[in-house]
């Protein structure tokens, strides 16, 4: 995977105008196994520019099909999808969900707007399980840090 990486480090420093076909295969990986040897701010790279253009392509969709009175809401929605996205200092619980979302989502959503609802969701719910694993270890130390000073 070493290759895959310094690849995807290449990348990102020049001019995206294409992801290669090795990155498709390494999200295609994780939509499969759920995890991968690539380190996760390379990953999260990758994600990002695929979940981007994946989103712009769909409101371009969106807008052939419903006119472009959703594309503001779109466009929030996606800056927020990628925010969050950004902020994950490690995988999410989802990083499987997300790539087979991106990479299959037509499959499962024929309209756009659902498609980026499900987005939406599988970062939420990855949010929402950090959220919650961060407070049960606070409440886990929290207890061991009161047993040790009776």
């Amino acid at each position: 995977m070493a290759g895959i990486e310094q690849q995807i480090r290449e990348w990102v420093a020049g001019e995206m105008t294409t992801i290669p076909e090795d990155f498709i295969m390494l999200l295609d990986e994780i939509s499969r196994a759920g995890e991968t040897d690539v380190e996760w701010p390379l990953v999260r790279a990758v994600i990002a520019v695929q979940l981007k253009w994946k989103v712009e392509e769909l409101q371009k969709e969106i807008e052939r099909s419903r006119g472009s009175a959703d594309q503001q809401k779109d466009e929030k929605e996606k800056s927020e999808i990628l925010m969050q996205l950004l902020s994950f200092q490690q995988p999410p619980l989802t990083l499987q969900r997300l790539c087979e979302l991106l990479l299959q989502g037509a499959k499962w959503y024929k309209d756009p707007a659902k498609w980026l609802t499900a987005l939406d969701r599988v970062i939420f719910i990855s949010t929402f399980g950090y959220e919650q694993d961060i407070r049960e270890a606070d409440i886990f130390n929290d207890q061991q840090g009161s047993d040790t000073s009776e």
